[in-house]
């Protein structure tokens, strides 16, 4: 729980909001951020991979098809919808936030294009939010409500990254999971994920990344820490712009994806 006796920081930065509100359809096979949604798969097999691990029990008793039947899960930041349309279809009741009003339409939208995710809007069990984390605060019934709550490739689109650290933090039931992705503040994440990713291969639009705006896990580590989180699990990813693919490696050193229990 945020502590009532430290004012928060404001986590809220527009002009990544704004910059990323305004690059058409995220779904096309020719966005200029199809990274983000090849990205995706692994995010999936990550979050599964780890609850099966660390809480089998769980989803044990779930469908086979819908094995995160019966769990609440807030993405926070969710743009169009990559990672909350994964988990709504693997049957969890999911919530997607974020500030851009295109990504939140976009996601509707999406949604209500396929039967099984146009249900799930029906019936509330998939929600999209056009709001900040802040403001879900706003709702003291949201405090520690969530079983799983994940936020993927958005640490270094906020200000006060730590302070939204512990704001996601807040959202999680005890025994609940949490599972955060961003890029590290190093050498190599300077000259893979700007120099070349931006400006040599054209991967991503540029502008899309600022080297001051990474963090090291350590920090992320340490904020959970103190948050009664326990550190389960810290992977690196690694892309092939040849194949267009991503696979997990144990060198953090540029992208990287973690995952805690609250305590």
């Amino acid at each position: 729980m945020i502590s009532s006796d430290r004012i928060p920081l404001n986590t809220i930065n527009q002009r990544e909001i704004d910059f990323f509100d305004n690059f058409g359809d995220w779904w096309s096979e020719d966005s200029e951020l199809k990274g983000l949604r090849e990205m995706n798969p692994i995010r999936v097999q990550y979050i599964m991979e780890q609850i099966k691990n660390s809480k089998p029990t769980l989803i044990a008793e779930n469908p086979l098809f819908t094995p995160l039947q019966g769990l609440r899960i807030a993405d926070i930041g969710c743009g169009p919808g990559f990672l909350t349309e994964s988990l709504s279809r693997l049957g969890a009741e999911v919530v997607g936030l974020d500030l851009g009003k295109t990504n939140i339409a976009m996601a509707r939208a999406h949604a209500n294009n396929d039967p099984q995710l146009k249900n799930n809007l029906k019936n509330g069990k998939l929600v999209y939010m056009e709001a900040s984390i802040e403001t879900l605060l706003e709702d003291p019934r949201c405090l520690g409500s969530f079983d799983i709550v994940c936020s993927m490739e958005v640490l270094e689109h906020v200000d006060n990254p730590l302070e939204f650290v512990r704001l996601c933090s807040s959202l999680v039931k005890t025994d609940g999971h949490i599972f955060l992705s961003t890029i590290n503040r190093t050498f190599a994440s300077l000259f893979y994920m700007i120099l070349m990713a931006e400006y040599v291969l054209r991967l991503i639009p540029i502008g899309t990344h600022h080297h001051r705006q990474f963090i090291n896990p350590k920090r992320i580590i340490s904020t959970l820490t103190t948050s009664q989180f326990v550190i389960k699990d810290l992977l690196g990813l690694k892309y092939n712009p040849v194949t267009r693919t991503w696979r997990f490696d144990n060198d953090t050193s540029v992208n990287y994806i973690l995952h805690a229990i609250k305590q």
